[in-house]
């Protein structure tokens, strides 16, 4: 069974070692169950700090392009002012 799991979640093979090194006679099934949830969590976490990067990444870009654009239309903007001053101005 703890073979089974292991092979699901996915484990390295140190990992794996070191859930076997976990089964001692005391408690055996207590400690391997403690070390497989900790390995899990760990993954877990590790997976979700990933995605929470290539999220604020994408963010990232986004935001240089929104910026980019406002920079663009602020300067359009400022153009159509202009024409309209120098339009009063002729007139």
């Amino acid at each position: 069974m703890v073979e089974k799991i292991k092979e699901e979640m996915g484990f390295t093979p140190s990992e794996k070692r070191l859930v076997q090194r976990s089964s001692s006679r005391d408690r055996r099934i207590i400690n391997q169950t403690r070390v497989l949830s900790e390995l899990y969590l760990a993954k877990q976490i590790s997976a979700c700090a990933e995605k929470v990067i290539k999220s604020n990444e994408r963010l990232g870009e986004s935001v240089e392009k929104y910026t980019g654009v406002m920079v663009w239309l602020t300067r359009a903007l400022v153009f159509v002012g202009l024409c309209h001053i120098i339009a009063a101005i002729i007139s």
